[in-house]
């Protein structure tokens, strides 16, 4: 019988399924080094220039379940959370920190001792700080990471746990900084949420919510929708944890905590005068002061409670800051965004110039009520063949042909407003190096990417972006085509096909593992010629590079049949025009940079054309305006906080050194919009009589006596009739609306307000709505059948309801937007997770929970529309019922998986028949996890001999598929 083959080192590495497929072959870093102290043994790396006398941070690092014994291996420092603190495979180090990554079977806590002394020596006889002791794990390492943190409450500075739920005593870390990280479909993180609450209210914060935006209040929480168990990825690629922990200091002392009372995160205001109220506490002595900030600008300092004032704020989002000091001078900060309702406002008034065959990047940014999404619409020109705009307002590509285009670019806000602006973009024509890389696809069909070699990029189509370029050799900037991950077993005689301008030299990157494993190459490249001493790295995993001369025209490749030569990748490829330097130096596209507001963000994107592969950017003489700065990707950015005028030299260079400076001057004005209080929406029957409203606060910011037309501009024209706004005196104005006979519906009306003596006439102009509803009768509540109180047996499977009888309630007379939501009682306890699933317009819907212990809940099914509550009208159903946990049954047993024996003494086989499953846990009847493994084989045979009597729950887990059958171990 064949047997499986358990992956026993981490517990989801990365959250993809390579680490299933086979093993890593890293080479790691020359910082590290392997170490022992006593029973633990550890990798340890040993930042680089370091200065005599000076200290420097430590971190710890706990991997997942479970390793394959207690020898440490150079995969123990993969992990991302172990990466990050050397800019992955940048290699570099903002702080110099010392990186300890050890290994174990299962658990940690054996290890502790060891792991301190480790520390702690650092500390006594090397550069080690101990006031900045770092700790961070994942999975079973998250656990170890709280474990670590109950165990010595006093040691460490900061933890970052990661996929595993809180353990521990609150009281103890309640002082001790951490942020935890979960994906929000872990169930080994179930109950993270309750835990933050907990925490926050024994720091003083009792709001009842685990809010991801709190940054005031211990401990900060990050919760990844849609993300599962293998969360470290997203956790440390996408938030500045390193940064963060840097921030902290434990000299004994401990941090504030600090939240904002009022207003509430994202909420909407209609004039710029807002009130606010802070809490602020400290654990350990007294609050000294609290200072407010408004978009990067202290407004005012309160040196007593209750913390409370007013400040000004602009249409758009607003970020509101408290930084609350104790006694000793420590602070914490917390920041809320606030808003008034905005049309969202591109901010870039022009493209920089394309050149065909070079590759483009430019990135758009919006100011009013984001987040944003950016497309482009059919009023202006289609992008240039080769180029791509991304929802984020990236705008990236090669261009494939020359000319001048008028690009119109639709920006939403996160109330699906909009709006649009024209940008003109000039296409230049193509440099005698470059080559054309046109009719590029794979077969069967599958995506390829067109780019140029760039670190960062990824080197197949549709992978996961945790394997991106950190080192290209000689090969930075030349084109390259990126052939779908899903190809990467191909072994078609004509798989990639593109066509090419001129005569070419082919290069074909192709995975290799030569460190402890052994890799093969297809035969056919045994065609092309090996280029020796040149390889590209992709974080952990390497690649040879292939040459072939082709003539211009059609160019076929054969398919990477990966997995018959050992490796996961599907190569890439290379493309170089032949009998030509393809080195070029940069050239900085960027006209001018945009004008700059006080208490507005500011970005700006410094665009270049040629150069090779990636270009970083430094200051290189004059000043940035305060409160902005410059990335080393181009990126200006910040809350400018002087006015005046700043001319400054930038210089941009490619990886291959060639660089260029350039000019620039940002001019910081103050920007007063025109301001109003909105009018609230109206409802009125139909057939009703003309109305009259009033509009009141309208001033261009300064006062109301200035040269300002108002507009009531409404959506349509076929309900109401409108009559333009009349200054009523002062900042008043009036108008009146007349609902048109036997008309009904809903009329949403425009109040656009311009300052003509606005500098600036992106910013001259304020926009607000409101609605005019005509209705035929008052809003009716949604209808839904009721749900039948439930039993369901214990289980590791996803429960489901079906709820049936959905309708708006008025019979569609006015097509109304339904949304579901639902909780339950004992939540966390008894009910694990519960969901609803609803799209507007139907008439089911699904519940999906977990059950946790046995026991009852009382589910809430609440069902909302959009008509409102207008003249005495009602918009809400409420759906009870309950849920019955009972003691677990045995479950049906998924076609496709044989378990047996069942019951079983000390050995269990497991055969999987169908199915693509990657792990395997093994959880007792009180909801512990006491094994998690990975597989890439058909039959197991599991030594369970050291379990005692009793039952278990099995489940199998896989992109999409769940197996979970309950198995029972006797004497």
């Amino acid at each position: 019988m064949k047997k499986i083959i358990l992956f026993t080192g981490w517990f989801c590495l990365q959250g993809t399924a390579s680490l299933f497929a086979q093993d890593i072959d890293y080479k790691g870093l020359p910082e590290w080094s392997k170490k022992v102290q006593g029973t633990t043994e550890y990798y340890l790396y040993t930042p680089k220039n370091l200065k005599p006398g000076e200290k420097y941070p430590i971190a710890l690092f706990m991997h997942g379940c479970c390793g394959e014994d207690n020898i440490a291996r150079l995969r123990n420092c993969v992990d991302p959370p172990v990466r990050m603190w050397h800019n992955f495979g940048e290699n570099t180090q903002t702080v110099p920190t010392y990186i300890i990554a050890p290994a174990t079977t299962s658990g940690w806590s054996q290890h502790f001792p060891n792991l301190k002394a480790v520390i702690d020596d650092l500390v006594a006889n090397h550069q080690g700080d101990p006031q900045r002791i770092y700790v961070c794990g994942f999975s079973m390492g998250g656990g170890g990471t709280y474990d670590f943190m109950n165990t010595y409450p006093g040691y460490v500075a900061a933890a970052i746990p990661m996929g595993m739920t809180f353990s521990g005593d609150i009281q103890k870390a309640k002082n001790i900084p951490f942020w935890a990280n979960r994906g929000s479909l872990d169930s080994y993180c179930a109950t993270l949420p309750d835990y933050v609450k907990q925490i926050r209210a024994a720091n003083g914060d009792t709001r009842d919510t685990a809010y991801v935006w709190e940054t005031g209040v211990n401990p900060l929480f990050s919760d990844f929708i849609g993300v599962g168990h293998g969360v470290q990825w997203d956790a440390a690629s996408t938030q500045d944890l390193t940064g963060w922990a840097y921030s902290k200091i434990n000299d004994g002392n401990y941090y504030p905590n600090v939240y904002f009372k009022s207003p509430r995160y994202k909420e909407v205001f209609t004039r710029s005068r807002i009130p606010f109220e802070v809490i602020a506490s400290d654990n350990d002595g007294t609050i000294s002061k609290v200072e407010i900030y408004v978009n990067g600008l202290l407004t005012s300092t309160l040196t007593t409670s209750p913390y409370k004032d007013s400040v000004t704020i602009h249409p758009g989002d607003n970020v509101l800051e408290a930084r609350a000091y104790d006694n000793k001078g420590k602070y914490s900060t917390s920041k809320i965004i606030v808003r008034i309702n905005n049309l969202p406002v591109l901010l870039n008034t022009y493209l920089p110039d394309a050149r065909k065959g070079a590759y483009y990047l430019e990135k758009l940014y919006a100011e009013g009520n984001g987040p944003f999404t950016y497309k482009i619409s059919s009023k202006g020109n289609a992008l240039p063949a080769g180029l791509t705009l991304e929802s984020d307002g990236t705008l990236k590509g090669i261009p494939q042909v020359t000319g001048t285009f008028t690009i119109a670019v639709v920006v939403v806000d996160e109330d699906k407003d909009s709006s649009m602006r024209v940008l003109p973009l000039a296409v230049r024509e193509m440099n005698a190096n470059e080559v054309l890389v046109t009719d590029y696809r794979t077969y069967p069909w599958y995506p390829v990417i067109l780019s140029k070699l760039r670190k960062g990029d990824v080197p197949n189509a549709e992978a996961g972006n945790e394997i991106n370029f950190s080192n290209l050799s000689v090969y930075g900037g030349l084109t390259a085509l990126y052939p779908s991950i899903r190809g990467a077993n191909s072994t078609a005689t004509e798989y990639l096909s593109f066509k090419v301008s001129d005569d070419v030299i082919v290069r074909v990157a192709y995975e290799k593992m030569d460190c402890t494993l052994t890799t093969t190459v297809p035969s056919w490249l045994n065609d092309f010629t090996k280029e020796t001493g040149k390889e590209i790295v992709a974080q952990y995993r390497y690649f040879d590079v292939y040459r072939k001369n082709y003539s211009k025209g059609t160019i076929t490749l054969p398919g990477p049949n990966a997995a018959v030569n050992g490796v996961y990748y599907s190569y890439f490829v290379m493309v170089q025009k032949a009998g030509v330097d393809p080195n070029t130096s940069p050239e900085i596209t960027n006209k001018k940079v945009m004008r700059a507001y006080l208490g507005h963000e500011f970005k700006d994107y410094l665009a270049v054309l040629d150069g090779e592969g990636n270009m970083t950017w430094e200051l290189s003489s004059g000043t940035l305006p305060p409160g902005i700065t410059l990335s080393r990707d181009g990126l200006l950015k910040g809350f400018p906080q002087a006015k005046g005028s700043y001319t400054f030299f930038l210089k941009v260079k490619d990886c291959n050194g060639d660089s260029l400076s350039s000019s620039f001057t940002i001019t910081v004005d103050d920007m007063i919009y025109p301001v109003y209080a909105s009018v609230k929406d109206t409802a009125v029957m139909v057939n009703t009589g003309t109305v009259t409203l009033s509009l009141s606060g309208i001033t261009n910011g300064v006062s109301p006596v200035q040269n300002i037309t108002v507009q009531l501009i409404p959506d349509r024209t076929d309900v109401i009739t409108l009559t333009n706004p009349v200054n009523t005196g002062g900042d008043n104005y009036s108008f009146t609306f007349t609902p048109l006979p036997d008309k009904a519906g809903i009329t949403l009306v425009n109040v656009k307000i311009t300052d003509h003596n606005n500098p600036d006439s992106t910013f001259g102009v304020t926009d607000n709505y409101f609605r005019i509803k005509v209705l035929t009768d008052k809003n009716h509540p949604p209808t839904c059948d009721s749900i039948p109180d439930i039993s369901v047996a214990k289980s590791s499977l996803k429960q489901s309801i079906i709820f049936t009888g959905v309708t708006d309630g008025d019979g569609n007379v006015e097509p109304q937007t339904i949304t579901a939501s639902v909780t339950a009682t004992n939540l966390y306890t008894v009910i694990i997770n519960p969901t609803v699933s609803y799209t507007s317009g139907s008439s089911t819907g699904t519940i999906n929970f977990y059950t946790g212990a046995i026991g009852t809940s009382v589910f809430t099914l609440t069902l909302k529309d959009n008509g409102g509550i207008d003249l005495g009208g009602a918009d809400t159903k409420i759906v009870t019922f309950k849920v019955t946990v009972r003691g677990a049954a045995e479950e049906e047993e998924k076609e496709g998986v044989d378990v047996y024996p069942n019951p079983f003494s000390n050995r269990l086989t497991i055969h999987i028949r169908q199915g693509n499953y990657q792990t395997l846990s093994l959880i007792n009847a009180a909801g512990q996890t006491l094994m998690m493994k990975g597989i890439f084989d058909a039959t197991a045979e599991l030594d369970m001999e050291s379990l005692p009597p009793g039952v278990y729950q099995l489940v199998l887990e896989g992109k999409g598929e769940r197996f979970s059958k309950q198995v029972v171990k006797v004497k």
